[in-house]
């Protein structure tokens, strides 16, 4: 697993695959960062942490599934992050906190291998940095009830699967409607939106440097 984060942190310096790999799990074309900023529309800065570490020897990730509230985020799957507060010193620094927070990663465990491109989620107004981090090994997981239903351990295997991504009616409560969209099928679980913008986005990089030889 070494040599695949090490081309994985040599591929996370070079140009991303952003839009290209994120528009096939769009429903709908959003605007982006730069847009936002350019237009001077309101938005919130926020990270989330993608975290890569092994189980047996096989590279996996970790999901988990966000508890039902009266929120446009409710019961959704997605990375631990969330916005950014005034005691954190860049993004990063907000990935690692909210990490710890939701999760109980902790920031000594890890190292930063670098960041996917930045994403614009319209319902929320949040500018995301996803973050990629590695652990060594697999680390003890201890959710925040208030803010996580349960983690969703995920090998990249899954991820890279060719029947991964699947399309289907979704029903949007906060906006008593349905849309259909793309999402990726993860332990049964639906993973749609900004996260599988971002999985997509890992997955076309992961493509790109042969991990599975790795």
């Amino acid at each position: 697993m070494n040599e695949l984060i090490a081309n994985l942190k040599s591929a996370l310096e070079g140009p991303l695959p952003g839009l290209g790999s994120h528009d096939k799990m769009m429903r709908v074309q959003r605007p982006t960062p730069d847009e936002i900023r350019k237009q001077g529309l309101p938005f919130r800065e926020s990270a989330v942490l993608i975290l890569l570490y092994p189980i047996n020897q096989i590279p996996h990730t970790m999901l988990m599934r966000r508890p039902s509230y009266d929120g446009v985020h409710s019961g959704q799957i997605s990375f631990p992050g969330g916005k950014m507060e005034l005691e954190d010193k860049d993004l990063i620094d907000t990935a690692l906190r909210e990490a710890d927070e939701e999760v109980s990663i902790k920031r000594k465990d890890v190292e930063i291998i670098g960041m996917l491109s930045e994403l614009y989620i319209p319902p929320s107004q949040f500018i995301v940095q996803p973050v990629v981090a590695y652990s060594n090994q697999e680390p003890n997981f201890i959710p925040d009830a208030r803010e996580v239903e349960h983690v969703i351990p995920t090998p990249l295997s899954r991820i890279m699967d060719k029947d991964v991504v699947k399309e289907k009616d979704i029903f949007l409560p906060k906006y008593d409607t349905t849309i259909n969209t793309s999402y990726f099928d993860i332990n049964s679980q639906v993973v749609w939106g900004a996260t599988a913008m971002m999985l997509a986005e890992l997955r076309k990089i992961l493509e790109e440097i042969s991990w599975q030889s790795k």
